[in-house]
Order: C-alpha cells, then sequence, then structure tokens
C-alpha cells in the first residue's frame, strides 16, 4: 500500500528506510544515494520544503 503524504521532518526517518528498499533501486534510481542515510532524507526533505509551488 501507497500513503502519499506531505514532507515533514518527522518522517525523516522512515523515508530513508523506504528509500533502503532494494526494490526501489531496481526500478532505475541511479542518482540516489546508496545508502540513502537519515542525513540524506532530511536534506532532502528541507529541500523540499523550501520550494515554493507554483
Amino acid at each position: 500500500m501507497v500513503e502519499l503524504r506531505n514532507y515533514q521532518i518527522e518522517i525523516a526517518k522512515q523515508y530513508a528506510e523506504y528509500r533502503n528498499n532494494p526494490i526501489i533501486f531496481d526500478n532505475g534510481y541511479d542518482k540516489v544515494p546508496n545508502p540513502f542515510t537519515l542525513k540524506d532524507a532530511k536534506e532532502f526533505i528541507n529541500l523540499q520544503l523550501k520550494k515554493e509551488l507554483p
């Protein structure tokens, strides 16, 4: 099951765990750090939170 959520720094640990799933990497995410750490998750989420919506 997939659950869509707004980015929140509180979900960084769970997000990092999802991104470390081998099935995700098998689908061609070659620009994603491997392993995808908690630090990577926090940086990504903070970057998304700073973006302005169109």
